[in-house]
């Protein structure tokens, strides 16, 4: 890998500081290592412009022997397409390349030992910075309360972070060197893929999601008065709230009355979920959907925050599809429209004369599941149109030619979608709501029919516990922590040997994700949002069915890169002046309700 480095004829190590204050990004400074690699006249020099202008020229070359080197560089590539310059042609993130090497090596948790103050200090690098600079400088910088006098701190500042970025990339290239497990030249090539997609993340954050902007001004600037009226609502019924306070006393209870309370999750000492996840699986029940509203209010306080861009009538925040162990999607903030409770989606809306195009891949992980293990039954499942009635059907307990109406449907669909999700028999009992030995037929009845998947998951593990590894066709990595053991299901430490089973197949689906999303991107799609398996699109009406059928072109090439096969995928689009629809049509009566209350106080 170093000796591909050393090929390229320029390295270029970028970073910006900027202001997000108002909904709009604004760039401050940007600093710039470059290297001239040429092998007579070699150099190196620090390039910098204080509040660059759209227009402007780059301080990076591009074609494909020069290279872009950033830490978390969504942030660098979403000034780059502020900024109108073109995308580097090679690009590597630091801070992905960070997790994918140690990848479940490091906690999870907080985030900000993967960042680059945190990283610095693991690595034992030494900077610039001053001691105040990560606390004051940074949260000024950015909230854009800063002075024109404070110049030459903030480009102090903006070179020790490039500084910094170009230690810790020299690092990293010495880890892949020295790993005698990979193939440095193959992981230069799939840093510079992950790059590639981080442009693309890049890109779709500076489109942004284009929103009701009357509404969302209405619903931010009331939230509080919101949120009080529907506590104050729910607990005439409920009865669950101290003022807003949650008792977990009454919250039992409730959960006692509805015959709910031996199946709800609870926390490894005991005390019960309330995290939206948990919520969201019993929410089919009436008073727990209310409590499901109150609490998706009091979590969306941060809406207050939501960077609303008043000029162009869009929202727009971090989203880092590097998030998680498995590199799935989620917003690196909680201000993150389209994964907000589904009573905030009705505030995105196409633009005048535009259309909102979203596509989901349908069973998506049952297909990878069924392609990766090469189970023959699990593939004839998928291709008969509903894998889950297919299962019922194949395992005895569904008649053939029985429809979705079938009332076992429902069970064998929370079956494989729990096991997928690397859930055991426990936590598919509190999902269906029974003990703890009928789940287990159920499993049971997974794996007799679905052995070949069983013996493939078997043979994932028993690789991952022997090697310490496993690895995605395009690269993305998974460690255990030598001298770590398996943890129980009450254990904080260790690693999971569900995970371990059902790792490769999430961590495949969220490749062929972003891989979707960086042909679209390179393809010329406007591109606005992501959402676990869906791409979400924006186009005018008069070619909206010519860039449709382009983004079924990249969501397919993507699933043949990653499984050989093509996912089918569903269509739902929102034409101008539709608002987005919830899945959940409940919602649609909490955003009214919303917008009554917000009015009335207004």
């Amino acid at each position: 890998m170093l000796d591909r480095i050393s090929q390229v004829d320029e390295l270029c190590v970028l970073d910006f500081e900027f202001s997000t204050f108002g909904g709009e990004v604004v760039p401050i400074s940007y600093v710039a290592r470059v290297e001239d690699k040429h092998p007579i006249d070699r150099s190196v020099v620090y390039l910098q412009n204080w509040k660059p202008k759209r227009g402007s020229t780059p301080p990076y070359s591009t074609g494909p022997n020069n290279l872009v080197v950033t830490f978390f560089g969504e942030a660098e590539m979403w000034l780059i397409d502020h900024l109108g310059w073109p995308m580097p042609e090679n690009h590597i993130d630091c801070y992905v390349e960070n997790k994918n090497l140690f990848n479940g090596i490091l906690p999870k948790k907080p985030n900000s030992i993967w960042g680059l103050n945190n990283t610095v200090k693991r690595f034992k690098i030494k900077t610039d910075h001053k001691e105040d600079d990560k606390s004051d400088l940074r949260v000024r910088l950015g909230t854009g309360n800063f002075e024109e006098s404070e110049k030459d701190d903030i480009l102090r500042y903006n070179k020790a972070d490039v500084v910094a970025t170009y230690e810790i990339f020299k690092h990293l290239l010495l880890i892949v060197e020295n790993d005698p497990a990979l193939d440095a030249n193959r992981y230069f090539r799939q840093a510079l893929l992950r790059g590639r997609q981080v442009n693309a993340i890049g890109k779709m954050i500076n489109t942004g999601i284009p929103v009701d902007q009357k509404s969302t001004e209405l619903i931010i600037n009331n939230i509080d008065a919101i949120t009080k009226h529907f506590i104050t609502k729910a607990n005439k019924e409920l009865g669950i709230w101290d003022g807003t306070q949650l008792s977990m006393k009454k919250f039992a209870d409730l959960l006692d009355e509805e015959k709910l309370l031996y199946s709800w999750p609870r926390t490894p000492t005991g005390a019960l979920k309330t995290n939206k996840e948990t919520i969201r699986e019993f929410a089919d029940n009436r008073k727990i959907f209310q409590f499901q509203t109150v609490q998706s209010f009091r979590q969306a306080t941060k809406l207050k925050d939501v960077p609303l861009n008043k000029t162009n009538g869009r929202a727009s925040c971090y989203l880092s599809m590097f998030n998680n162990i498995t590199s799935r999607a989620g917003p690196a903030t909680s201000k993150y429209i389209p994964n907000m409770s589904g009573a905030f989606r009705p505030l995105i809306q196409a633009q005048k004369g535009c259309v909102i195009i979203e596509r989901d891949w349908e069973q998506q992980e049952f297909l990878v599941a069924a392609a990766l293990s090469g189970d023959q039954a699990m593939m004839d499942a998928y291709f008969s149109g509903d894998p889950y009635l297919a299962l019922g059907i194949q395992s005895g307990s569904i008649p053939e030619g029985s429809d979705k109406s079938h009332p076992k449907r429902g069970i064998f669909k929370t079956v494989c979608l729990s096991l997928q999700y690397g859930q055991g028999t426990r936590g598919i009992a509190q999902k269906l709501r029974c003990t703890f030995d009928e789940a287990q037929l159920f499993v049971n009845m997974h794996k007799r029919v679905y052995s070949k998947f069983w013996d493939w998951a078997q043979a994932n593990l028993d690789h991952a516990l022997a090697s310490l590894r496993l690895e995605t066709k395009f690269g993305w990595q998974y460690q255990i922590k030598l001298g770590s053991t398996p943890r129980g299901p009450m254990d904080a430490d260790g690693f999971s040997l569900n995970t371990l089973r059902n790792w490769p197949c999430q961590a495949a689906a969220c490749e062929m994700l972003r891989l979707a999303l960086m042909y679209a991107s390179e393809a010329g799609l406007e591109v606005i949002a992501t959402v676990h398996d869906c791409i979400m699109i924006h186009s005018d009406i008069d070619t909206a069915e010519r860039k449709d059928k382009k983004l079924i072109e990249c969501m397919d090439r993507a699933s043949m890169d990653v499984i050989g096969y093509t996912t089918r995928t569903e269509k739902t689009e929102f034409k101008h002046p539709s608002l987005f629809q919830p899945k959940d049509k409940r919602f649609m009566e909490v955003y009214a309700q919303m917008k009554e209350v917000a009015v009335d106080v207004a």
